[in-house]
């Protein structure tokens, strides 16, 4: 009851007056990492298909890192559109810096609303790495199942684009509206 009170005055409209605090699930590690290889694999049971404004299709699974804080930060992943995605956020401001579709189908948010694979893993690996010239190269990997991941996309951020440098930072994952 005090969890989904506070998640009903913080956040009411993206967690349906806070009955479903994880449509904004954000887990972000205490440790803190140079140039992270993250794996993580995710099964998603559900939709939560929200009346929210902000159920669309950038909502997806993603790996987040060189986390500065909630305003400043990379991530890379599937959207629930099909999309993988590189992108940076910076100042509150998201940046696309790279996409490509790997799920097929046509996103609807009301008759198709998540084409990602329901009840089976998806592997996403993450990889970002500062290169002796201050540019950061950031590689995302996706695998269903028990395949090896493959690279489906990479982005270097030049440094004339301020990328976010390579002094230790956390890692972390979010997922949007989904179980």
């Amino acid at each position: 009851h005090r969890w989904r009170l506070a998640y009903a005055f913080s956040s009411a409209s993206d967690t349906d007056n806070g009955y479903h605090p994880q449509n904004l699930f954000r887990l972000v590690s205490r440790s803190k990492w140079k140039n992270p290889r993250v794996q993580m694999s995710f099964r998603i049971v559900k939709d939560n298909l929200s009346s929210s404004q902000n159920r669309n299709e950038s909502n997806g699974i993603l790996i987040m890192s060189r986390y500065v804080d909630g305003d400043d930060l990379y991530y890379a992943g599937v959207r629930v559109d099909g999309t993988a995605v590189i992108k940076k956020k910076e100042k509150g401001i998201y940046h696309t810096l790279a996409q490509t579709p790997v799920f097929p189908g046509n996103y609807n948010r009301d008759s198709s609303p998540d084409l990602l694979p329901h009840s089976e893993w998806i592997t996403l690996m993450s990889e970002t790495e500062t290169h002796p010239d201050g540019a950061v190269d950031i590689r995302l990997y996706v695998s269903r199942r028990d395949d090896e991941p493959r690279m489906v996309l990479t982005y270097i951020d030049p440094p004339n684009a301020k990328p976010i440098t390579a002094t230790p930072k956390p890692i972390g994952i979010r997922t949007d509206f989904m179980d």
